[in-house]
């Protein structure tokens, strides 16, 4: 259900979704069917990466937009592994390769989206080499 009674989804649009309670969780979403009745709008949406942390939640509210969120990381924090890009992320367990899509470069900054949503998000501490 959609509280913006004047947006006008399209099937096979898709959005970045953020799940309330868990801002470290976006993951793409595509619009599926949209059913307007009785002054509602009803719009049911496709995730197909894994929502784990969420899978058992049965109400919540949820932001979507078309912008892409992608982070800034210094380029001498890409790494390459067995023909993977990705980022080593500090976390409490150990250091971890996350891998990443570089989307742009710019100065001595990537801009990159997580593979697998969910892995990187901000406040992370990611390993200069």
């Amino acid at each position: 259900m959609s509280d913006n009674q004047a947006w006008n989804p399209v099937p096979g649009e898709i959005y970045q979704m953020i799940i309330e309670s868990f801002d470290s969780t976006t993951v793409s979403a595509t619009v599926e069917s949209v059913t307007r009745a009785g002054g509602e709008l009803l719009v049911r949406l496709s995730v197909p990466d894994s929502v784990e942390p969420v899978l058992y939640v049965r109400n919540c509210q949820v932001q979507l937009s078309t912008t892409t969120i992608t982070y800034a990381v210094p380029q001498a924090a890409l790494r390459e592994q067995g023909g993977m890009v990705g980022v080593v992320v500090r976390f409490r367990e150990g250091d971890y390769l996350v891998p990443v899509t570089v989307l742009s470069t710019e100065g001595n900054l990537a801009h990159v989206l997580p593979v697998d949503s969910g892995f990187l998000y901000e406040g992370l501490t990611v390993r200069v080499f």
